[in-house]
């Protein structure tokens, strides 16, 4: 029976590029195998047969960059279908309509 090889955590993490949180994640997830040995895991050497999707980890963007993500987001979020846009024009008006229907009838209560 061959001997089994074995890498730790931190050896790991530095082939795949992620971080060391991330390795003992995938190991609590199941997504990598590993034999707990004390307080420490040790991971097979060929753990790349049965690893399931890992991503590298992205670069840190500077504040400046990070800002401007996120303008970006809200503005793609405010991008809507016209459907969408009709329906919360109709809401609108109807709205507009019953605050001066009410307003008009001294403050009473109208449903529309």
């Amino acid at each position: 029976m061959g001997q089994i090889n074995y890498l730790s955590v931190s050896q790991v993490a530095e082939e795949l590029q992620v971080s060391y949180q991330k390795v003992l994640y995938m190991i609590r997830t199941g997504k990598l195998p590993a034999e707990k040995e004390g307080k420490a895991f040790k991971i097979p050497a060929n753990y790349r047969e049965v690893l399931v999707e890992v991503r590298p980890r992205k670069k840190m963007a500077s504040k400046k960059s990070a800002a401007k993500g996120k303008q970006g987001r809200a503005k793609q979020e405010v991008v809507v279908g016209k459907d969408a846009l009709v329906n919360n024009l109709a809401k609108a008006i109807q709205e507009l309509v019953k605050f001066q229907v009410e307003k008009a009838l001294g403050n009473k209560k109208v449903r529309i």
